[in-house]
């Protein structure tokens, strides 16, 4: 088994992993990590720049692999169980001017296997999978899950008003 561990300083951060043979530490200099990911060997991290640019990185073997490259701020990176897509929450431009004080974020899905385009799924925060093709996260309006190879999902509504969740949410 292999342990990581993140050391970050100002303004340098690496990443350390420690094994039977030996340590490896991987530096990122001038970059910190906001969230990291792993399903199997399949490692992803929420980077930040010193110019404060949020990118997600798939990390192998010391090496980085840029996955976004708009620098929008992100959270919430999570990876599906076999490790064949991620998906995360990212500030909209237009989120920030919807009101004062509020913003909006939505919910994108990335191949880490194939080469396409990001999918947008729609406003929310904090992804998670709940299979390699269900992803399940929070919306303006409650809950929702989605299916993202058949596009249908269905808005769960209010947690509080919705006695199955309320279940879930008191144990």
């Amino acid at each position: 088994n292999n342990f990581r561990f993140i050391v970050q300083g100002e303004g340098n951060t690496a990443m350390a992993k420690v094994g039977w043979c030996g340590m490896k530490v991987i530096s990122y200099p001038q970059a910190s990590f906001v969230e990291i990911a792993r399903a199997g060997k399949v490692t992803v991290a929420i980077l930040k720049d010193t110019g404060g640019n949020y990118d997600v990185y798939r990390i192998e073997g010391g090496k980085q692999e840029n996955l976004t490259n708009d620098g929008t701020e992100k959270s919430g990176l999570t990876i599906s169980p076999d490790a064949s897509r991620i998906a995360f929450s990212y500030l909209t431009k237009k989120g920030r001017e919807i009101a004062e004080g509020s913003t909006r974020s939505e919910i994108v899905t990335l191949s880490l296997t194939k080469k396409e385009n990001a999918v947008v799924l729609g406003f929310g925060t904090n992804p998670y999978f709940l299979d390699t093709t269900t992803i399940f996260y929070q919306s303006p309006t409650g809950f929702a899950i989605e299916n993202i190879v058949t596009n249908v999902g269905a808005s769960l509504g209010d947690p509080e008003a919705n006695s199955f969740f309320k279940n879930i949410l008191s144990t």
